[in-house]
């Protein structure tokens, strides 16, 4: 079972990546995207994934990402195995599931290293609309805040002696449908409901400008990073193009 309670979740530690700019970091997702797009090779797309696993180990994260990290791999595998079962051609499902897991990782380290309010902070930098940058960090807020409510209606009904595995769910769906699904709809409207009171006490959306008491900006660090990146990146475009490590 994942760490519903800390799946999807900022966590605020002291590291290196943790102190860097959202910006530079979204700057990251970026280049992942696109070399896992665009990068072909197998051998540059370990390299790909070998990096950002080094980069959620050294932002100390790796241990809540690792059992998600580890179900995709396995999850990559039994696609692989089954592609070379129908199509004798592994390689192709190989290769899309390491871009896959590629992106995967950055999204990871992007989500478990950067503060919602450091992201609306950025995207309000980069001139994105209030409405919009609302939007997408309270979803980054929502997800995990939900799997925490569906983890607490999953205890609530182990504790009432319900066995939540399969068979007993397929033998009565609909005592699972009462104590799972409308438990976890009510308690979403009314999360839906305390957030609405709460950015209309906030003003949210009034005609002046907003301050903040953290400012962010690019540093030393966030330069440096964005240098390393481009360098892997180029370095990893030639060796595609050329097949310079592969015979």
């Amino acid at each position: 079972m994942l760490p519903t309670s800390k799946f999807g979740r900022f966590l605020a530690k002291k590291s290196s990546i943790h102190g860097l700019d959202p910006r530079t970091k979204m700057g990251l997702v970026f280049l992942i995207t696109i070399l896992s797009l665009v990068v072909d090779s197998i051998v540059c797309l370990i390299i790909l994934i070998i990096v950002l696993l080094f980069g959620l180990y050294f932002s100390k994260t790796f241990k809540e990402a690792r059992r998600f990290l580890i179900l995709f791999g396995f999850i990559g595998v039994i696609l692989a195995i089954f592609g070379f079962i129908f199509t004798k051609d592994w390689t192709y499902i190989g290769r899309f599931c390491m871009k896959m897991y590629a992106m995967t990782s950055a999204g990871l380290l992007f989500a478990l290293t950067t503060s919602p309010n450091d992201l609306a902070k950025a995207l309000e930098k980069m001139k994105v609309p209030s409405s919009i940058t609302f939007i997408f960090t309270t979803t980054i807020r929502f997800v995990p805040t939900l799997m925490e409510e569906v983890t607490s209606i999953l205890d609530s009904l182990r504790l009432k002696g319900l066995k939540l595995c399969a068979r007993d769910i397929l033998k009565q769906p609909g005592s699972y449908y009462r104590g799972i699904i409308i438990p976890i709809t009510i308690r979403s409207i009314k999360i839906s409901d305390e957030l609405a009171a709460a950015t209309e006490t906030r003003g949210f959306g009034a005609p002046y400008k907003r301050t903040t008491l953290k400012e962010i900006k690019f540093r030393r660090n966030d330069y440096v990073f964005l240098l390393v990146m481009m360098v892997l990146t180029i370095a990893l475009l030639v060796v595609d193009r050329w097949r310079v490590l592969i015979p």
